[in-house]
């Protein structure tokens, strides 16, 4: 399986809880698609729930170190670093600040599927107040790019385990 943050497929989140549901949704939207085998989907149920703080603290931490568009060097390095805690070798500067990482599973000549998240931020000072708000003055996620990399990030996490 590919990982790769270059490349896209699109996704339909629930808007309810930015925080949970996104996550939840993100995992059976990438992870299932269109087939459903009941036993791995309670077995990435478990896991999505046993991550769940981990992962809404990387959402987190996004949110607070915004970048924008092709000076996202930072989180870059951030999202490799969660990347080789996996277990995974990110290559990096993919399209200048890009990250790809690739897992295999038992039948890495059978299929391939590609993840993608944009991690752009946007010039816009946020004013939320939220205790994770924006630390880069007049930069904010006001996008979701945020919510969409930490939950690629937990589905990377899934994958390998």
């Amino acid at each position: 399986m590919a990982i790769n943050y270059n490349y896209e497929v699109r996704i339909q989140f629930k808007e309810k809880n930015p925080d949970a549901d996104n996550f939840i949704a993100t995992l059976y939207g990438v992870c299932f698609a269109n087939v459903i085998y009941l036993p791995i989907a309670n077995k990435i149920k478990v896991l999505a729930k046993s991550f769940y703080d981990e992962i809404i603290e990387c959402r987190r931490y996004l949110h607070r170190h915004p970048e924008l568009s092709q000076q996202e060097f930072g989180t870059m390095e951030y999202v490799a670093d969660k990347l080789r805690s996996f277990g995974l070798q990110p290559h990096t500067g993919i399209g200048k600040t890009g990250v790809m990482a690739m897992i295999e599973g038992n039948n890495p000549q059978s299929y391939c599927i590609a993840l993608r998240a944009d991690y752009d931020a946007l010039p816009i000072k946020e004013c939320t107040g939220l205790p994770f708000s924006s630390e880069v003055d007049g930069v904010m996620h006001a996008c979701g790019h945020d919510m969409h990399t930490a939950s690629l990030l937990g589905c990377a996490k899934i994958l390998t385990t």
